[in-house]
């Protein structure tokens, strides 16, 4: 039996300008109920509103559990790996869990059930779980996240496909990170390059409960965040590139990620009204020929007549009604997916 003031898990917070919410997300670590000790390490990347003082609040008055860390550096930005360093450096658990400090744990019991199966399985490395989105556009009210076809144990394949892990419902065994080291070495961490590297190794396991919240601010919604977004996307697909690059992947698995990925930019120029790079991500998948009927009509009726936003909802339709009819041809609809602000490489 695991004794209560063993130290077991660690949770990973990081935290820049989440001022609004942050509380929340500290008394979502602080409800766990468990027959172990847990830590959690906030990383404040040097936040320009009020975040860190809130992080000091708590700090002070749980000093056994909040171990804040308050850059007056923004770390991120370096690119140099300095973040996963520094975060190493302050983990002491056996198991690493995982959470921003925009997002939060609703289930008193989450670590406690991710934690018991790691115990009793020894052959997986990496829990996760299901989760609510929250959009501020709606007030925040609680929607399901609905995942289908989640696999489990060896997810090495379908994780070059798509990204179904959400990251705030995360718990792994922290010796994973060693490969991390080995094969990631100074390129900028992502979740999905994580994800892609440890599933070379362990075997992951879903845990179809809703633990946690995802939050959609706003301002992941207008036109120049949504160009920040493709951005990021593209510059965490091109660190992803390096990762093969350094595992020298097999071609092709290569080829099933860029036709995966391309797939998902080519809706993110959509959205971000940004044409210059969607020829060449349908090219991608054009050549590789993978082209379904969505991706067809998508292109040529939606993306080159710069089809507007407003008109987004007649084309899910038309998508949903040709999936009832099976002239698609395939059951997950990227569509329907957006990145996590980390993320989401």
């Amino acid at each position: 039996m695991i004794q209560k003031d063993s130290l077991l898990v660690t949770v990973q917070c990081l935290t820049y300008n989440h001022e609004p919410y942050i509380r929340q997300c500290l008394e979502g670590f602080l409800m766990q109920q468990t027959d172990f000790y847990f830590e959690v390490i906030v990383h404040d990347d040097a936040s320009t509103d009020g975040t860190a003082n809130i992080i000091r609040e708590y700090a002070e008055k749980y000093p056994n559990i909040i171990k804040p860390i308050l850059e007056t550096e923004n770390q991120w930005s370096k690119n140099d790996g300095s973040l996963e360093r520094i975060m190493k450096e302050h983990t002491h658990g056996k198991y690493i869990a995982l959470c921003e400090g925009d997002d939060y744990w609703i289930d008193v019991y989450k670590l406690q059930k991710q934690v018991d199966f790691l115990e009793t399985h020894e052959e997986y490395g990496l829990v996760h779980t299901n989760c609510m989105i929250a959009y501020e556009k709606k007030n925040f009210i609680l929607e399901p996240f609905q995942k289908e076809g989640v696999p489990n144990g060896n997810v090495y394949k379908q994780i070059l496909e798509r990204n179904f892990i959400s990251t705030l419902t995360v718990v792994y065994r922290a010796n994973l990170l060693k490969y991390a080291e080995q094969e990631i070495g100074n390129i900028r961490y992502w979740d999905r390059m994580m994800w892609i590297c440890f599933s070379r190794y362990t075997n992951f396991y879903y845990l179809n409960e809703n633990t946690a919240v995802y939050r959609v601010l706003k301002e992941s919604m207008v036109h120049s965040d949504r160009k920040c977004l493709l951005y990021k996307l593209l510059l965490g697909t091109n660190d992803l590139l390096k990762y093969f690059d350094n595992i020298r992947i097999p071609t092709e698995d290569r080829h099933v990620f860029l036709v995966a990925r391309s797939k998902e930019l080519l809706i993110w120029c959509y959205f971000a009204r940004d044409w210059k790079y969607a020829d060449d991500f349908y090219k991608e998948i054009r050549n590789n020929g993978k082209v379904s009927l969505r991706d067809f009509i998508l292109y040529h009726f939606v993306i080159r007549t710069h089809m507007p936003l407003s008109m987004y909802d007649c084309f899910n339709v038309m998508c949903k009604k040709l999936k009832q009819y099976k002239l698609l041809g395939f059951k997950n609809c990227l569509l329907y997916t957006s990145p996590s602000p980390r993320d989401r490489g």
